[in-house]
């Protein structure tokens, strides 16, 4: 439920955005589709040279997986190098990437002396990544981008919690590395 009114908060910081810029683009990451990470992706082109961008990133489990879901927000600024069209060509850029992660009924919690605190709760991992990027983009005259781009940061936190536990044990919540890698194969359009 949290991820969910984090994604709606997420698409209106967005659209409110959009509406206020000049020259866009809505991009989504096709090797993200194929992984089961869902992003949407929205860049702004500032000047020739330079463009900020926002990723909405939102990862579910497949049948078969451990079972967390998780929402990463990833603001970045990129600069172009002798761009052709504005805000194409090879470039690097910054990044900042927020992650919420659940892990639905990972975590036992058994107290003997009370039956109804023996019960599975949801543990929760949040943290705050910094990281680089660079990458080739293509703008089309009719507006397609294109674009791959690799990436790698390192998260500086990482808060886990289960509610109601002060101080839980080993969760074994440690699936989400602290080494944050990123690839795209990104296509979208430009207005």
């Amino acid at each position: 439920m949290r991820i969910q009114k984090a994604m709606v908060l997420g698409v209106f910081l967005l659209s409110t955005v959009m509406l206020k810029a000049q020259y866009n683009e809505i991009k989504t990451n096709a090797l993200g589709l194929i992984l089961g990470q869902y992003s949407i992706t929205y860049e702004r082109v500032l000047s020739e040279e330079t463009s900020v961008k926002m990723d909405l990133q939102y990862y579910f489990p497949s049948e078969t997986d451990i079972g967390y879901s998780a929402l990463s927000i990833v603001p970045e600024f990129r600069f172009f190098f002798s761009p052709d069209f504005d805000a194409d060509g090879w470039f690097v850029g910054g990044y900042l990437k927020y992650r919420y992660a659940v892990q639905e009924n990972g975590y036992y919690v058994y107290d003997p002396s009370s039956p109804i605190a023996n019960e599975y709760r949801d543990i929760t991992l949040s943290g705050l990544a910094v990281g680089f990027s660079t990458g080739r983009k293509w703008v089309t005259r009719s507006g397609f981008v294109y674009e791959i781009h690799a990436g790698l940061g390192r998260f500086l936190f990482q808060n886990e919690r289960v509610e109601g536990v002060l101080n839980p044990e080993d969760t074994g919540f440690d699936i989400l590395p602290n080494v944050d890698a990123r690839l795209g194969v990104v296509f979208g359009y430009r207005f």
